[in-house]
């Protein structure tokens, strides 16, 4: 059972793929007619069109870390398939290590959550953006709680590094005012996995993994 128990949050993965007007989104390269088609990628049982997806997730759907309109339904749809057990395939990151493709879609859903948090306003204020003029941004915001349904499935994970991304994107998303009362049940019943995450720095590594590295993702 997840922290959030409603069932009717996560709209069906591939509703989101065929239901959306992709075409009318954007990513960096432009138009986003062509997202779903890479994005079911991710399912396939083929290994280069997963990794093909992984890219077009990494950019330009969020290049640099930036949000999209595109990046709103695709927050969305990853969240929609991390309990299907496909993505337990491991795949490789960029620093070619091994772990499964729900870690690094946990570290993904990590990234896209911390470019809406208050640290990311305040960062915009400082030379004078409004986060809340930016729609996508906005929207992202809203999504937050069905991120967040998704991800505590994964908080005990037995795979460790699911474990740690799920935490990591757990934590990023607590910023959001309506998770304000899964704040002391997070702590409570991740009280032991935090404090083997923070005593060996993975939780930490997990963050700034989802921080990306000289500005681009690197999940």
């Amino acid at each position: 059972m997840t922290i959030m128990d409603a069932d009717d949050l996560l709209p069906n993965s591939w509703d989101l793929l065929a239901g959306a007007d992709w075409a009318s989104l954007e990513h960096a390269c432009g138009s986003a007619a062509g997202t779903p088609a890479l994005l079911a990628g991710l399912l396939a049982d083929d290994a280069g069109a997963q990794a093909r997806a992984r890219r077009h997730l990494s950019d330009p759907v969020h290049h640099q870390n930036t949000i999209y309109s595109a990046t709103v339904p695709a927050a969305l749809y990853v969240a929609a398939i991390l309990s299907d057990p496909r993505t337990g395939t491991v795949v490789a990151d960029r620093d070619g290590q091994a772990l499964p493709l729900r870690a690094a879609l946990l570290a993904w859903v990590t990234s896209v959550a911390i470019e809406v948090d208050t640290e990311a306003e305040a960062k915009m204020a400082d030379v004078g953006l409004c986060l809340e003029e930016h729609p996508e941004s906005v929207q992202v915001r809203a999504l937050r709680p069905r991120l967040f349904q998704a991800v505590s499935g994964f908080l005990h994970a037995p795979d460790l590094a699911v474990q740690e991304a799920a935490i990591a994107a757990a934590v990023s998303l607590m910023d959001a005012p309506e998770l304000v009362q899964q704040r002391a049940f997070l702590s409570s019943c991740c009280r032991s996995d935090l404090e083997g995450c923070v005593s060996n720095g993975s939780l930490d590594r997990v963050i700034a993994a989802g921080r990306g590295h000289e500005g681009r993702a690197s999940w």
